[in-house]
């Protein structure tokens, strides 16, 4: 299954052997394969996860320095994430084909889109959390300190708010750090696009540059992400221009530019330091991964395979939901059954099956609604004031 999306253009002239992917008329301004790469991030995000239930060993800690460290590293999934989110999100206001942005139909959507899921997965944690934390020492420390505090009324409403005051995200559902972020950067992204849509090639990395700078002082602390978001704009904005270069490179020199993309996403691997310096990096790895599923068929044949897509389709349930129900299986059957394996494959099912569900009762509809909240609105109030 190809891309599905107008992403590329239409004189690109690739190799006989690796066609073009080409435009689709059912989904207009995304990708299927995107979807799917999504899919492929949250997988990673589990297994860096499971990969943390085990105890330190040498050789866990030589392999962190390999290339098979990329399938478990969850912070760089993050990081992908995030560059996707301003990809997807600018992708029908920017570039040759946008259309307006109505601001608050914007801010209305994204709220349908990230709370509903968000609250069900914090009352299925609060609900799994009363088993109790993982006991077992057959885990590692670091698991075994999951659900060891205890959960005050205060924490219950800076959780259901999210955006801030600034809060324990470990107490409930740990992985929820990264979506307090992706809600401030929903609010941000507005005034980014509308900068950044019609700004001069100089002007984006002007402003790229500075909100990287702020964005890690003290002060501007709350924008240290703005980056990724912001680089996920500019290549929807000149997508096309891209895409067009990549296609017109020979496979030899497309497979040089998927590896060089590889090796920056997983930049951790030469470095056991964490730094803003090296997600940065890691962002631009990200950035190239975009384009070579944009651009290169073998690597959109793999996005947007029938695995990818499934994870795609429910990843985000499955990202708020994966960690609470691995400690929680875990808490049951590894004093049974002392396997991590065991713990691991039922903890990945739960969570597919889960999140499937989610998604179907949940995600769909609210999402459906949202898209309905702001129009009606406008047009009650229109109503109200013509009425006066």
């Amino acid at each position: 299954m190809g891309v599905k999306a107008d992403v590329v253009p239409h004189q690109a002239a690739p190799s006989a052997r690796y066609p073009a992917v080409r435009p689709s008329t059912r989904q207009s301004e995304r990708t299927l394969a995107l979807d799917g790469l999504r899919g492929l991030a949250a997988l990673s995000v589990f297994f860096s996860h499971a990969r943390g239930m085990i105890p330190t060993t040498s050789i866990l800690e030589a392999l962190q320095s390999t290339p098979a460290r990329i399938l478990w590293d969850g912070a760089a999934a993050v990081c992908l994430f995030f560059v996707l989110s301003g990809f997807v999100l600018a992708l029908p206001f920017v570039g040759p084909t946008s259309r307006r942005l109505d601001v608050g139909d914007f801010l209305v959507r994204r709220v349908f889109r990230i709370y509903p899921a968000y609250f069900l997965a914090l009352g299925l944690s609060l609900v799994l959390r009363l088993h109790g934390p993982v006991l077992s020492t057959e885990a590692s420390v670091w698991f075994r300190e999951i659900w060891t505090s205890p959960v005050t009324a205060r924490d219950l409403i800076r959780h259901a708010m999210m955006i801030g005051p600034k809060f324990n995200t470990r107490l409930i559902d740990p992985v929820i750090w990264s979506m307090v972020i992706e809600m401030r950067m929903s609010i941000l992204m507005p005034a980014f696009i509308l900068v950044l849509r019609r700004a001069s090639v100089r002007t984006e990395f002007f402003v790229l540059a500075a909100v990287a700078l702020l964005g890690n002082a003290p002060f501007f602390r709350f924008a240290h992400a703005a980056p990724f978001f912001i680089v996920g704009i500019q290549v929807a904005k000149h997508r096309l221009r891209i895409v067009s270069w990549v296609l017109g490179l020979s496979f030899w020199w497309r497979l040089a530019f998927l590896l060089a993309s590889l090796a920056l996403y997983g930049g951790r691997m030469f470095t056991p330091e964490a730094s803003t310096l090296v997600d940065y990096v890691i962002g631009v790895g990200a950035c190239g991964l975009i384009l070579c599923v944009l651009s290169f068929p073998p690597c959109n044949a793999i996005a947007s395979g029938p695995i990818a897509l499934f994870l795609g389709n429910s990843s985000y349930s499955f990202y708020l939901v994966h960690l609470p129900v691995l400690v929680f299986l875990t808490s049951w059957f590894l004093p049974i059954t002392h396997s991590l394996l065991g713990c691991w494959v039922s903890g990945l099912c739960a969570s597919l099956l889960i999140s499937a569900a989610i998604r179907a009762l949940v995600e769909l509809p609210s999402q459906r609604l949202g898209k309905r909240v702001w129009p009606a609105s406008t047009a009650w109030i229109r109503n109200m004031v013509g009425a006066a």
